[in-house]
């Protein structure tokens, strides 16, 4: 902790960083167009009609991929605990 106080800067970029690489792992987990799905949405603001589209599925096979990378997330360890009164 006295590390993170003495250079919060750096320890930001260093807990950004790990996210990051944790994120990149999960996403690896999942099949390609799965992950593609999941970047496109997410990192261009592509509809699931424009990503179905560029992938070659259906728009129901988009929302499929979509909810894989939603499980994936919310089952890793990215997730934030539940708030426990």
């Amino acid at each position: 902790i006295s590390a993170c106080l003495v250079g919060s800067e750096m320890c930001i970029r260093d807990r950004l960083m790990d996210a990051l690489c944790e994120l990149d792992a999960l996403l690896n987990r999942l099949n390609p167009k799965a992950r593609t799905a999941f970047l496109l949405a997410h990192l261009e603001g592509r509809t699931y009609i424009e990503i179905a589209e560029q992938l070659q599925v259906s728009e129901r096979m988009v929302k499929k991929y979509m909810a894989q990378a939603m499980l994936q997330c919310l089952t890793s360890s990215l997730a934030p605990a539940p708030d426990v009164p």
